[in-house]
């Protein structure tokens, strides 16, 4: 005999005639299935807290619901899962199309009463692809948006959000952060390419050398370890090119600069960047 899972989901306390509601939904359309699928076996699950206090919310996914995973663990192959609406069962179209591909192989048929879905049909199949095709081009939308708003935010010198990029700093209010490069980390990632390009010096000797020069880390205020001089060297290029930009000078002119020069420009892009950051 096949079996028919009813799932109805209780939002809230106040929602008591909501789940009155769905069961009365899903039962006719239970006595309708049975003309086209014969004698049924079937059962209601209701989705509420233990205490009967407060409902589910529609946020929490299928798997994590209490009765939702008692669901999910007793379907078997030939089996149906009737739900009033789509809002009822998932959080989201992506939660959505995750769960129905698995009980797709899994050979569980989905029913959506007011969205007039049955997957056992032509058009829930079309469905079910239709709102595949929806959900990826919803992921390509944000991934291209989230893409263009970070290079956006990167051409600017804007934060990027979380630590910043290795050998920057964050400066400006809440409305005005911007990310730029340390003038002490700048001396160092110009003196490490000195050593290790010019002199042919190893990472190893060259924080060796770093140390006995004085060098320390402005975040930390510590000697660079091996580790912290390579992640420096490897970035060397792109913290190079943007403290030019900040001493509005070629990356050419800077590395040819001396110690003294190069502590004149640093002065000059602290202060540009104090008054980018009022």
């Amino acid at each position: 005999m096949i079996r028919v899972y009813g799932y109805i989901r209780v939002s809230t306390a106040s929602q008591a005639e909501s789940e009155e509601v769905q069961r009365e939904q899903i039962e006719k359309y239970v006595e309708e299935m049975k003309i086209r699928f014969g004698e049924l076996e079937s059962k209601i699950l209701i989705e509420r807290q233990p205490s009967g206090k407060s409902g589910v919310s529609g946020k929490t996914r299928m798997k994590d619901r209490p009765v939702g995973s008692v669901l999910l663990t007793s379907l078997q192959k030939g089996d149906h899962v009737v739900v009033l609406d789509l809002s009822r069962a998932f959080r989201s179209h992506r939660d959505a199309i995750i769960c129905l591909d698995d009980w797709r192989e899994q050979g569980v048929i989905f029913h959506s009463v007011r969205d007039r879905i049955d997957t056992s049909t032509v058009t829930g199949r079309l469905f079910f692809q239709f709102l595949s095709a929806f959900v990826e081009f919803e992921r390509q939308v944000i991934a291209e948006r989230t893409k263009e708003a970070l290079a956006s935010r990167r051409q600017r010198g804007k934060s990027m959000g979380g630590r910043p990029p290795i050998g920057r700093k964050v400066v400006g209010g809440k409305n005005h952060r911007r990310t730029i490069v340390c003038s002490k980390t700048a001396a160092a990632v110009k003196r490490i390419i000195e050593l290790v390009d010019g002199e042919k010096l190893s990472i190893q000797t060259t924080a060796v050398r770093l140390w006995k020069e004085g060098f320390v880390n402005p975040r930390t205020g510590r000697i660079y370890s091996a580790m912290g001089v390579h992640r420096l060297y490897k970035a060397r290029m792109e913290i190079m090119l943007q403290w030019a930009a900040q001493c509005g000078k070629t990356y050419e002119a800077i590395m040819s600069e001396s110690s003294s020069d190069f502590m004149a420009d640093s002065s000059s892009a602290n202060q540009n960047a104090d008054s980018h950051s009022t």
